[in-house]
């Protein structure tokens, strides 16, 4: 006999249809809260790790000779910290609610199958024009 229940479960699994959602909406609620989180802090452990910090950024300004217009350069990591975290953490809840929003909506593959499908057809997209047509790249706004 399975045991379905439990903290793990009612955090980590979504509901199955529409009608689970009319009937179980705490436990809707509660979940979409806690992957739209997870992801926001997923995405700012992500910018540490992928290299886009406000210490790796600070230090492509200071190597391009570039400053922050009024502030003194040792001002420039704690400046670009205001800004780059909360962006990060944003833009993180922000492909956690995509998520949430095809799982709820019914999406072939889940919410979290069509988001790495859409990261993975642009990452190709980009490959193909960087490999192409370096000129089309530009023109599509740097992806990168």
């Amino acid at each position: 006999r399975s045991k379905t229940g439990g903290l793990v479960w009612l955090l980590l699994t979504g509901p199955v249809g529409i009608f689970d959602c009319a009937i179980n909406w705490y436990r809707t609620a509660l979940w979409a809260a806690v992957t739209v989180v997870s992801c926001g802090w997923l995405g700012v452990f992500w910018m540490d790790y992928n290299g886009t910090s406000a210490r790796d950024v600070a230090r492509q300004l200071t190597n391009n000779n570039m400053v922050i217009a009024g502030h003194r350069s040792s001002s420039t990591v704690p400046t670009l910290q205001k800004q780059i975290v909360p962006a990060a953490f944003v833009g993180g809840c922000t492909v956690g609610v995509l998520s949430v929003a095809a799982s709820l909506l019914g999406a072939f593959g889940g919410g979290t199958g069509v988001v790495l499908a859409v990261t993975m057809a642009l990452q190709y997209i980009e490959l193909v024009a960087r490999e192409t047509n370096p000129q089309l790249l530009a023109q599509m706004g740097k992806m990168e």
